[in-house]
């Protein structure tokens, strides 16, 4: 936020009129200044995928953190990671899906269950996920706690998504839990709305760009 200097002249005694535009002008001012400004989710290095060579960016999840690389989704408004049980035990099919969530090691996870992935639309109702909430990170200073994240234990999916859909997420049939964006703007006030962009790079270009923007 850049601010310009500005000189104001005022008359005394003071018109009520001129002490009404005084104080609309500063709370005006205080107003830009404490709004909240888009912030930048980093990044990776990497392009991955079976079927191709997506972009991916960078979120942490869970306490302590776990680094995991997942690609934007505008299908879903759910987090979904990939599990220990996706995976043959290599560090080679860790790298190449983005890495591992455990659950076991996050003292913040809070478990639901297993629950369908309703909001894929090729799911047909038939691929199952091990759903909670927990805390997910986008850097040192964005952090939303009690977050859906649904764990990926199978190749059906090879990368995990970070969700920007505004639906609520339901479980048992009566909680409505908010999704990641929402919680942006209504709960912690970081972003000003629940607009998003998203600048994928070319991997056969030798300085790709990725930016994702909230």
């Amino acid at each position: 936020m850049r601010f310009r200097a500005f000189h104001i002249t005022i008359a005394w005694p003071p018109h009520s009129t001129t002490v009404s535009v005084i104080l609309s002008f500063l709370y005006v001012l205080g107003y830009c200044a404490a709004s909240p400004q888009p912030i930048s989710v980093s990044q990776t290095s990497e392009f991955l995928g079976y079927d191709g060579l997506w972009s991916s960016i960078s979120i942490r999840v869970g306490s302590p953190e776990q680094w995991l690389s997942v690609i934007p989704s505008t299908v879903t408004q759910e987090t979904w990671v990939i599990g220990p049980s996706g995976c043959d035990g290599t560090l080679a099919c860790q790298n190449l899906r983005g890495g591992l969530f455990s659950a076991n090691a996050s003292t913040s996870f809070q478990n639901l269950g297993p629950y369908e992935l309703g909001s894929d639309q090729q799911n047909d109702g038939g691929l199952v996920a091990d759903y909670g909430f927990d805390t997910i990170a986008l850097s040192d200073e964005v952090s939303v706690p009690v977050q859906t994240v649904a764990i990926l234990n199978t190749t059906d999916f090879w990368l995990g998504e970070f969700g920007l859909g505004v639906q609520e997420s339901r479980f048992n049939g009566t909680l409505n839990h908010p999704s990641y964006l929402s919680s942006l703007v209504q709960t912690s006030g970081n972003i000003p709305s629940h607009s998003y962009g998203y600048t994928a790079g070319a991997h056969y270009r030798t300085s790709g760009v990725v930016d994702y923007t909230l």
